[in-house]
């Protein structure tokens, strides 16, 4: 098994518009070592998105009780950002450099904060009125062919949201299509078949929760927002999946 708080390298992202290294993670749900999926969150040196309002947490590693040993797998100062997922199978995780774990508290913490859990949708009246939480978006060719999905419902905290900078989308699949998952939300809905002529009953993929460039990887938005109810639903999938 694999547990949160590792940290391992993932390969660079296939599609034009991802990534062109090969970076360091932060596994945040516990896998098995073949034939599994994670979810892991993004590390860089780069405080880029953290003067953006990203959920972050800094690690240094010559402050920390273990990180002159090395064990932590960052070499200086890294900022783990919980405002970009990486879903990945376990066969793409190349190799374990170090583990978190003192700090998987605080990474938890912004974690929850990065997801706006409980903070509604962008149709509601709450704190997530006028962001794109809650709207069903389609994805670039690119992000859909890696990816294996077209629409996805954004979950991203309203500010950071409302930023346009990275989206947290957990996809939304066709029921007749994907094998059912005790987390994932089932949606039937008329105004499902919007997404296309044969679906009847969407599921929203909580396990595949993953980032998308709100520039280059959203291809457009629909005017599909899922209920204050479905969001309900999934803020609490959400909860299970992180043990939050």
């Amino acid at each position: 098994m694999r547990y949160p708080g590792e940290v391992w390298y993932l390969p660079r992202e296939a599609r034009d518009e991802g990534d062109t290294k090969g970076r360091r993670h932060v596994l945040l749900t516990p896998c098995r070592e073949a034939g599994d999926e994670a979810t892991l969150a993004y590390a860089s040196t780069q405080a880029t998105d953290a003067r953006r309002g990203g959920a972050h947490v800094r690690i240094d590693p010559a402050r920390t009780r273990y990180g002159a040993a090395g064990l932590t797998g960052f070499n200086r100062p890294t900022f783990v950002y919980p405002c970009r997922l990486i879903s990945a199978v376990s066969e793409d995780m190349d190799r374990m450099v170090g583990r978190l774990i003192d700090e998987m508290a605080e990474v938890r913490s912004a974690l929850a904060d990065a997801l706006g859990l409980r903070t509604g949708t962008c149709d509601g009246s709450g704190a997530a009125a006028g962001s794109w939480r809650g709207r069903v978006v389609r994805v670039t060719d690119g992000v859909a062919e890696e990816a294996g999905f077209l629409y996805g419902v954004v979950v991203t905290e309203p500010r950071y949201s409302r930023r346009r900078r990275y989206q947290l989308l957990i996809p939304l699949l066709n029921e007749d299509e994907f094998e059912h998952d005790a987390l994932d939300v089932r949606v039937a809905d008329p105004a499902v078949a919007l997404l296309g002529a044969e679906w009847t009953t969407a599921l929203i993929a909580t396990r595949l929760i993953q980032t998308a460039f709100h520039k280059h990887e959203i291809n457009a938005w629909t005017e599909l927002v899922v209920s204050e109810t479905i969001m309900t639903e999934i803020d609490d999938a959400l909860r299970s999946l992180f043990a939050l």
